[in-house]
């Protein structure tokens, strides 16, 4: 089962069933929807926090792999297409020019060592997509000059 799962499961017996409700992960007022403070009691801060960079590498390189994995499955054909629909399909930070130019700029083997790490803390949402092995191993770039 997925982690989140559980995460839904206490919100839905505790009534917290959304927006619908007015009452889910957020409180909803008239002004904007508000985190609910009474999520640290569900889940309390952890004693060690992880490190901010650690934390967004781990943000961004899970959808790299998962962009990669686009690429095993014949999703995905071209780094144009990959960046394009990552910024505007899914709102992957346009700063980075998308998740292809982004992966060329981070280099495969970085993300890649990331992955492998993760993998083994974190499970096999981790596992790296073969496409992220191969650029890895051959250096070689999404957008070929």
């Amino acid at each position: 089962a997925h982690p989140g799962r559980k995460v839904a499961q206490k919100l839905v017996d505790g009534g917290r069933l959304g927006e619908k409700t007015k009452a889910g992960f957020y409180d909803y007022d008239a002004e904007a929807p508000r985190l609910w403070h009474g999520l640290k009691g569900y889940f309390p801060f952890a004693a060690e926090q992880p490190a901010l960079e650690y934390v967004k590498n781990r943000l961004m390189y899970r959808q790299a792999n998962e962009a990669l994995r686009c690429f095993d499955d014949g999703v995905l054909s071209d780094a144009r297409d990959a960046d394009l629909g990552s910024v505007l399909g899914w709102g992957f930070a346009s700063h980075t020019g998308g998740i292809a130019r982004f992966i060329d700029n981070v280099g495969a083997k970085n993300i890649l060592d990331f992955c492998l790490e993760a993998e083994k803390t974190v499970g096999e949402r981790f596992t790296p997509a073969s496409k992220l092995v191969a650029l890895a191993e051959t250096r070689a770039l999404l957008h070929q000059a």
